[in-house]
């Protein structure tokens, strides 16, 4: 499993809940977390990685712009956040590592598009957790202050 260094506040729950997937998804060789995100909270911000899935709970395509973008309304809605984590069967993760990143890789600066380009699954498991990664400094303010929240409640409580 490779928790990415941005997204320090994953649910363990959630984690846990990967691991049962793919334990049931036994062609899958990787995976990875989404969640349920407010159209006007992330469709503008490219820090933030949008996913749109196949009916099978598998990915499509992941991008910084949003997706899928409706043509008639152009939105709002609900998009799937990507979460930075990856759980990878070790034989796959072996042979990911040995190949060139891809031309959509290098154009959107996401390693799983490798995945998607080889056309390979990629199972998405779909959690109900906050996400809160750290990847501009207003994000580490906010984590700051989630942060100081989380300690007062504990030590009030």
């Amino acid at each position: 499993m490779n928790l990415q260094g941005d997204e320090p506040f994953i649910s363990p729950r959630a984690l846990a809940s990967l691991v049962k997937a793919m334990q049931k998804d036994a062609d899958c060789p990787c995976g990875t977390l989404a969640r349920k995100a407010e159209w006007k909270d992330i469709a503008s911000d490219p820090s933030v990685v949008k996913v749109t899935l196949a009916r099978n709970g598998r990915a499509l395509y992941f991008s910084r712009s949003p997706i899928p973008f409706n043509r008639d309304s152009g939105g709002p809605g609900v998009l799937l956040q990507h979460l930075g984590v990856y759980i990878y069967r070790r034989n796959y993760l072996l042979k990911f590592a040995k190949r060139v990143p891809t031309p959509l890789e290098l154009a959107e600066r996401l390693e799983q598009l490798r995945i998607l380009e080889y056309c390979e699954p990629l199972k998405v498991l779909v959690v109900d957790t906050p996400a809160l990664s750290v990847d501009t400094p207003q994000d580490l303010k906010k984590a700051n202050e989630w942060l100081n929240k989380r300690q007062l409640r504990q030590n009030a409580g």
